[in-house]
C-alpha cells in the first residue's frame, strides 16, 4: 500500500469562508455591524488584559456563553456516546486550560515559558436561546 497524502484542503483550493460571509452581511446588514463590534470588543479586551492577572481564587472577568452542536449521539462503539455530562466535563476542562489551571500548566516547553498567560475568561453552557427561552446549551441531532 502506498502512502497516502492527508490534506484538508488542496492548495488551490480555499474553504469559500469569505464569499459565505459576504453574502451573509449583504443580506443581513446587522450582522456585519455586529461582527464589527465583536471584534472591536475583542480588541480592547486583548489591548486592556494584564498578564496572569487571573488566579485560582478569582472568577474570571468575562464568560462566553457557547451551545454545542451534537451531530449524533453515538460513533462506533457505546463508549464514545456523547452525553450532557460529557460535554460539561469538556468545558469545565476547556476552562481550566484557559485559565492555566490543569497540571501541564507549569510543565510548558521551555521556549514558549516566557509568553504563556492564563485567560480572563471562562465558557458556560448557554442558559438562554436567541429567542429568550431556556436551553441546556447543548442541541442535539438525530443520527
Amino acid at each position: 500500500m502506498g502512502q497516502k497524502n492527508l490534506v484538508a484542503q488542496a492548495a488551490n483550493d480555499h474553504c469559500g469562508t469569505t464569499e459565505q460571509m459576504k453574502l451573509l452581511y449583504e443580506q443581513h446588514p446587522q450582522s456585519l455591524t455586529d461582527a464589527q463590534n465583536f471584534d472591536a470588543f475583542t480588541r480592547q479586551f486583548a489591548e486592556n488584559k494584564t498578564p496572569n492577572r487571573l488566579n485560582k481564587t478569582n472568577a474570571p472577568a468575562y464568560t462566553i456563553p457557547v451551545v454545542v452542536h451534537v451531530l449524533a449521539s453515538s460513533f462506533n462503539n457505546v463508549s464514545a456516546t456523547v452525553t450532557l455530562a460529557k460535554i460539561r466535563t469538556a468545558i469545565v476542562k476547556t476552562n481550566e486550560d484557559f485559565q492555566g489551571l490543569n497540571p501541564e500548566y507549569a510543565s510548558i516547553d521551555p521556549q514558549f515559558a516566557a509568553i504563556k498567560q492564563t485567560m480572563d475568561i471562562q465558557f458556560e453552557l448557554a442558559q438562554t436561546d436567541p429567542n429568550g427561552n431556556p436551553t441546556t446549551g447543548v442541541i442535539f441531532y438525530p443520527n
